[in-house]
């Protein structure tokens, strides 16, 4: 069983934040070190790395879904944004596809 990150806020519904597209644009500007953050999206940031690099190892179910969601989100409505946000936590790309396929079926 996931061990879950206890401090994140896994109650936001991240459907409604991809559908409202300023607020969206507003949490990948944080992520990619173009915007402010609020202590929410810094507590998700703080993770990002790490996430991508273990393929959502340490996440709860609900976690992955958030990160399914957002992946899903950000490649369908922001494709350009979507590849600065593989090149910026996965410089190397060997491990974004492998967390992505991890929390596809959540």
């Amino acid at each position: 069983m996931a061990a879950a990150y206890t401090d994140m806020d896994d109650t936001l519904s991240v459907e409604d934040l991809v559908k409202d597209k300023p607020r969206f644009q507003g949490e990948v500007s944080c992520f990619m070190d173009k915007g402010p953050c609020t202590q929410q999206y810094m507590s998700y940031k703080k993770h990002l790395l790490e996430v991508v690099s273990d393929g959502c190892r340490e996440c709860n179910a609900r976690e992955r879904h958030m990160f399914r969601v957002f992946l899903k989100g950000l490649r369908d409505n922001l494709p350009a944004e979507y590849k600065a946000f593989r090149d910026k936590y996965d410089p190397d790309n060997k491990h974004f596809d492998a967390a992505a396929a991890a929390v596809q079926n959540y």
